[in-house]
């Protein structure tokens, strides 16, 4: 339901976008049951906070609802956000050294003197609904939601072809390669490198001239494209249901139940997005094509399309969908007494995904082409809680769980790309779960504190990196992941007068692996067969801030002024680790003692940091209008 309005918004802000502008008309219910709304959105920036970066997105949403009588109405809606970004990218700490800012984005170049950024995310994912809600009647309600949601999903990214890495933030370019060869004593290349980079945009950023000019000569030669961009898509088809049926057995007993799921698919597929240039774009693997140079098979992406040469808009390297699916049926029961409310549900789960491919890889063609084996799961989950009421103001409050939950299908395949295959023992991720509190609820002020302890075993996960000594992607499917959340959770709100309330939070967390997991690692070239590792993690961090804390004060006064401050402290913050590094061959060379095993092998950690929030507002009533003003910093 939404309230009649006319509704007008204005922001100006220098973080993801510069200006917002949103209409919002709604007509409340007519004389004959209908009610309609409209909204409409634009928000966008030309230029971001970081060099090279840019906004533009839209957003809409459009409903209708018809009230039948008293308890029972229909409403359909559909609604998206369709946007555009130029996107930043992480970058060493050296990169930031060297340009004296923690703002470097190696995203960006010039191209005849304008800045063009080769990471370009692109999505509109429009959804649709249709919600009925029926008090059949004093003692029963059926809720009813039917959903699709539909669209596009697209990243641009440079790729490149029997050429040199175009990323200005590659390894190899920075001065600090310069002195990894123990037997290099001329200081002169890292000086000038360093004074190269540091001072040459055309070093620093993406030289975009170059691969025009590389792309050039191939054509000159009738050879493919040195450098394109490419668009890495993930399109998602998905429809959803949810009944919701809750029945008042008493005043203070409420049975509820229902079912939910979604079926849908996933097209995993990339595009020519710009040629640069160039004629053409040859559809092979270049590393099967530079280790196998004799055999013609193992190159080609699409063995039922040798040597294809491919252009803008053209599918090229890998196409494939993920079908997967996800029904659940569940049950609640809750109840309500003098002393302790309490809550117990069950549910019960089945999912399912597989692969359709529609290349034949010429690393497995016999994994690759047409529908692969259907990997299905049957899960549970059961929840209990309840609340001790002390009296009106104190109260102890507990819940526990256990559930399962199936394998991610991202994280299930070994490399979904090339081949359909999976983990061997595929199975499922368990998690059991605890919290307990003290609750106090006082006519000014109120305090929560609260313990937990959340064990997740047997999960599965998937990395992949460019490794430089096989000179192939490499992908490292790891399973039997288990790990411990716990920590403690402090609130309050203190109100000291009418128009002054203090609020403050802060979570002591302690996240880390609690297992040593087994790691298939494969070769996209297929220049090995895949192998097996066992990654040495257990008590390692999980990434991630696990201090965090927040102290503020708000005002809001009668005359509609409002303002608020917030502190924020975050720490204990650990960078994800490479599981690469935490194997036997990692440090198999290396001696007893040796200073790089801890080098190596020892997780990093970032410093703690805290950030200052301050808004202030005002609120005019004229007539029947209102006009506010807000302002966040």
């Amino acid at each position: 339901n939404i309230r009649k309005q006319n509704n007008l918004t204005y922001a100006f802000s220098n973080r993801s976008y510069t200006h917002r502008i949103m209409y919002t008309y709604a007509t409340g219910f007519n004389d004959k049951g209908w009610a309609y709304a409209l909204s409409f959105s634009k928000r966008y920036a030309e230029k971001g906070y970081v060099k090279g970066t840019w906004y533009d997105a839209y957003s809409y949403f459009a409903s209708a609802e018809k009230k039948w009588n008293d308890k029972h109405s229909t409403a359909i809606t559909f609604f998206g956000s369709p946007y555009k970004r130029a996107m930043q990218a992480p970058a060493t700490q050296e990169c930031y050294d060297l340009i004296g800012s923690n703002y470097y984005n190696p995203n960006w170049g010039y191209q005849d003197g304008i800045i063009r950024n080769a990471k370009v995310r692109n999505v509109h994912q429009p959804m649709g609904l249709i919600y009925d809600k029926f008090q059949i009647n004093d003692q029963l309600s059926l809720t009813t939601t039917v959903g699709y949601q539909f669209g596009r999903y697209g990243t641009t990214a440079l790729n490149w072809y029997n050429a040199n890495d175009p990323r200005p933030d590659y390894y190899r370019y920075l001065p600090s390669y310069q002195t990894l060869d123990p037997a290099q004593t001329d200081p002169y290349p890292y000086i000038y490198t360093t004074q190269y980079w540091s001072s040459n945009p055309s070093v620093y950023q993406i030289n975009w001239d170059n691969l025009y000019q590389m792309n050039y000569l191939a054509n000159n030669a009738n050879e493919s494209a040195h450098y394109i961009v490419e668009e890495q898509r993930k399109d998602n088809n998905q429809a959803s249901y949810n009944i919701f049926l809750t029945y008042n057995l008493k005043d203070n007993t409420t049975i509820s139940g229902g079912a939910n799921g979604i079926i849908g698919k996933t097209h995993y597929f990339k595009t020519v997005n710009d040629l640069l240039g160039a004629n053409y774009w040859l559809d092979v693997d270049q590393f099967a094509e530079r280790d196998f140079p004799s055999n013609s098979t193992m190159l080609e992406n699409d063995l039922n399309n040798p040597g294809r040469q491919v252009k803008v808009g053209d599918i090229f390297g890998y196409n494939y969908n993920i079908h997967y699916s996800n029904h659940n049926a569940w049950v609640l029961f809750n109840q309500k007494l003098n002393k302790i409310d309490y809550y117990i549900q069950a549910q019960g789960s089945m999912s399912s995904f597989y692969r359709n491919g529609f290349m034949k890889n010429g690393r497995y063609p016999d994994h690759s082409y047409g529908k692969g084996s259907v990997n299905s799961f049957i899960h549970y989950a059961v929840k209990a809680g309840a609340t001790y009421k002390i009296s009106g103001r104190h109260f102890i409050i507990a819940n526990i769980a256990s559930m399962t939950n199936p394998p991610l299908a991202e994280n299930a395949f070994i490399n979904a790309r090339t081949s359909d295959r999976v983990g061997k023992n595929l199975s499922q991720e368990n998690i059991l779960s605890g919290d307990a509190s003290y609750f106090y609820r006082g006519i000014n002020s109120s305090f929560k504190i609260t313990t937990y302890q959340t064990y997740f075993n047997n999960q599965t996960d998937v990395r992949s990196y460019y490794d430089d000594g096989f000179q192939t992607f490499v992908n490292i499917l790891l399973q039997g992941i288990d790990k411990v959340h716990q920590g403690i959770e402090v609130g309050a709100e203190v109100k000291i007068n009418s128009d002054f309330t203090l609020i403050g939070a802060y979570n002591i967390g302690n996240y880390v692996y609690t297992s040593n997991p087994q790691a298939t690692v494969t070769y996209d070239n297929g220049s090995k067969p895949d192998t097996t590792e066992i990654i040495y993690q257990k008590y390692f961090y999980v990434s991630g801030f696990q201090n965090a804390g927040s102290i503020g004060l708000k005002y809001r006064n009668a005359k509609y002024w409002f303002a608020s401050v917030n502190f924020n402290v975050f720490d204990k913050n650990y960078l994800e680790f490479a599981p690469s590094r935490r194997t036997t061959n990692a440090i198999a060379n290396l001696g007893v003692g040796d200073p790089l095993i801890k080098e190596i092998t020892e997780q990093q950690k970032l410093k703690g940091g805290y950030t200052l929030d301050l808004s202030i507002g005002k609120s005019w009533k004229i007539g029947s209008y209102y006009i506010g003003l807000n302002a966040n910093v």
